[in-house]
């Protein structure tokens, strides 16, 4: 078995006040998670004013749902990540200005 490890820092386009499914720019972003057999994939927003969840994806009335509910509240795959059917990576931003916002991705796993 052979682990590896990688950190990339990704910068998320600016996007406005809301819920924004990002699953695929992260990805796109991590090509070698293609070549890790069985692992763990960490993402640090750096940021204190937005957040990153993992949720139900299939009904595109969920980010609105998401959306609202945060205005409200708020002042074992190979090779791809091991998400559910339904579900993808989505970024909230809770300010009401575009902001540009680094990730930092930590790939921990092993090689195929």
């Amino acid at each position: 078995m052979t682990t590896t490890y990688s950190q990339h820092q990704l910068t998320l386009p600016s996007l406005a006040r809301g819920s924004h499914l990002v699953t695929s720019h992260i990805t796109d972003a991590l090509p070698e998670i293609k070549t890790v057999k069985c692992g763990l994939l960490h993402l640090f927003l750096q940021h204190t004013s937005c957040g990153l969840t993992m949720n139900e994806n299939w009904d595109s009335d969920v980010r609105k749902d998401m959306s609202d509910a945060l205005d409200r509240i708020v002042v074992e795959d190979t090779g791809r990540l091991a998400t559910g059917t339904w579900q993808g990576i989505w970024f909230l931003e809770f300010r009401n200005g575009k902001q540009r916002r680094k990730i930092l991705a930590t790939i921990q796993g092993e090689k195929m």
